[in-house]
């Protein structure tokens, strides 16, 4: 299991494109992909993570356990 084609999965009804950005649990910024419009394949190993989505100058930020 892992976080491939995650916007779509979990963050469906986006209107515009977003930006990702994926925290290690300690506050590490691991990741940050721009511009995505349906599909991202963040390549995260197993662990547990925070992931900020940002669309429309709107901020959604989740808990996610990638097994």
């Amino acid at each position: 299991n892992d976080l491939k084609k995650y916007v779509v999965g979990y963050f469906s009804g986006l209107n515009a494109t977003a930006d990702i950005e994926v925290y290690a649990m300690d506050g590490k910024l691991l990741k940050r992909v721009q511009g995505i419009e349906e599909f991202v394949d963040l390549e995260v190993a197993s662990g547990i993570y925070l992931l900020k989505l940002t669309s429309d100058n709107r901020s959604v930020i989740k808990k996610v356990i990638v097994e």
